[in-house]
């Protein structure tokens, strides 16, 4: 087994920090204040904008994180699978828990 070299690690960590801070500026009460008051009827189309921002600026982080060549930390074997299909469930639950906090219609 080759040493890991941590500099990748380090840089994806950064650009995750990145990201989601640019993510949460975006969305903050001030920002979006700020721009509902200078976009008037334009501001309707600031929540497709901010998506496509995020999704754009996430490619790259993405691709960044498929590139780096990893370990198997966890093998989810046996009754392993029963403590996955748990986690996933959490998750998917967690996901829709914050979907019900947004008005989509």
């Amino acid at each position: 087994m080759e040493p890991i070299d941590y500099t990748e690690y380090l840089i994806l960590s950064l650009l995750v920090i990145a990201w989601c801070v640019l993510h949460s500026v975006m969305i903050s009460v001030s920002v979006t204040e700020y721009l509902k008051k200078h976009l008037g009827p334009k501001f309707r189309f600031y929540r497709l904008f901010f998506n496509l921002i995020a999704i754009l600026t996430l490619i790259p982080v993405a691709l960044l994180a498929y590139s780096i060549q990893t370990q198997v930390i966890v093998n989810w074997n046996g009754y392993m699978r029963i403590c996955q299909a748990i986690i996933i469930g959490i998750a998917v639950l967690f996901f829709y828990l914050g979907g019900l906090h947004y008005d989509v219609v």
